[in-house]
């Protein structure tokens, strides 16, 4: 038996792969950890799918043939019965992917009756992929007449980097305000980068406006 169980250099198809686990002894150790990897994968999305039951199940009666609040992200804006549904279980406690899941299903403009909620919600929460996906909702549903408390939260450097999500409400702004906050914003070590990309996107805008 060859033990020399450090990988040969270079690219090797699966079967290459599989003989060399073979003849090295390692095969039956990696199929197990692989097997034990998927087992532990599968127990995770059960345990999920069962504690978002209780949302699927309210959905479906509404007529949504959905199997999670994940299924309605990037889906055309056709839901908006299922809103208030959302909203009621975003405050519920379900497992950190659920909620992820439910406030980014909230990402449309159509949820604008629920933006204090969801400023709320942003401003408590604790779990940094939660926090994100509530500021890309604010985001997508914030408007001009809302400019003023979305200021307020970029401006709160204890939100971090979840802020840069918020950056789009200002760069989208028509209000002459948006710009100048915009740009005091750029100096944020949070929110720097972003800054710079909106600048360049900008700029570009302006010269195509001056070449037509």
């Amino acid at each position: 038996m060859n033990l020399n169980h450090k990988r040969p250099i270079g690219a090797s198809t699966w079967d290459e792969h599989v003989k060399w686990l073979k003849e090295t002894g390692q095969y039956d150790d990696v199929m197990e950890r692989k097997r034990q990897k998927e087992e532990e994968r599968q127990k995770y999305l059960e345990e999920i799918r069962l504690a978002e039951a209780p949302l699927v199940r309210e959905l479906q009666a509404t007529g949504y043939a959905v199997a999670s609040a994940w299924d309605f992200v990037n889906m055309p804006n056709v839901y908006v019965d299922a809103l208030p549904i959302l909203m009621t279980h975003l405050t519920h406690p379900y497992p950190l992917v659920v909620r992820e899941g439910i406030a980014r299903a909230m990402a449309m403009p159509q949820a604008h009756p629920y933006l204090n909620q969801l400023i709320a919600l942003y401003r408590n929460a604790k779990e940094e992929r939660v926090q994100h996906a509530l500021a890309v909702a604010v985001s997508a549903i914030a408007r001009d007449t809302d400019l003023e408390d979305v200021i307020v939260l970029l401006r709160d450097v204890t939100l971090g980097a979840s802020r840069v999500f918020l950056m789009k409400v200002l760069e989208r702004s028509k209000n002459d305000s948006a710009q100048a906050v915009l740009d005091e914003l750029g100096s944020d070590p949070d929110l720097v980068r972003q800054y710079q990309e909106i600048v360049k996107r900008r700029d570009r805008r302006v010269k195509r406006r001056r070449q037509e």
